[in-house]
């Protein structure tokens, strides 16, 4: 029986395969974001945070980054954690966005000063106009990848 993937299994599909194709081959390949160019815009992505850090991140209201396709770089809180009764994890943050962002990347820095992925970006509240993401470590365990 065939059926049809689901929303989010759609947007990071292709990341999933990318990901396997620089592993099997002899392609070096960083992971970093794209610039124009067709180089990288000069972030380094480290690795993912785990869901601890995560509640703690957000616990404190540390800042984090998100950028969008349509907004670009915008900076905002991480202000909740929250957990479906499926067990995926939402990160809900203050940084603007608008319609067109989603599938964007959100991240952080440690106390160190490395970058690390937080979560993909997926919409809005309307009552609330905070914005929500699927957690880094969420996507990492549904596509079985590892930044």
């Amino acid at each position: 029986m065939l059926t049809t993937p689901s929303v989010f299994s759609t947007r990071f599909i292709s990341v999933a395969e990318g990901f396997n194709r620089a592993k099997n081959s002899n392609v070096s390949a960083g992971f970093g974001f794209a610039a124009d160019d067709g180089g990288y815009a000069g972030v380094t992505i480290t690795g993912t945070f785990a869901r601890d850090e995560l509640v703690d991140k957000t616990e404190r209201g540390d800042s984090f980054t998100v950028r969008g396709r349509t907004t670009g770089i915008s900076s905002g809180t991480l202000t909740d954690l929250r957990e479906n009764s499926e067990g995926r994890i939402r990160i809900i943050g203050d940084a603007p966005t608008e319609g067109g962002d989603s599938g964007g990347p959100w991240y952080a820095e440690d106390s160190y000063g490395y970058t690390y992925a937080v979560a993909i970006h997926n919409g809005y509240f309307p009552n609330s106009g905070s914005k929500y993401s699927t957690a880094m470590v969420h996507a990492e365990d549904y596509l079985t990848f590892t930044l």
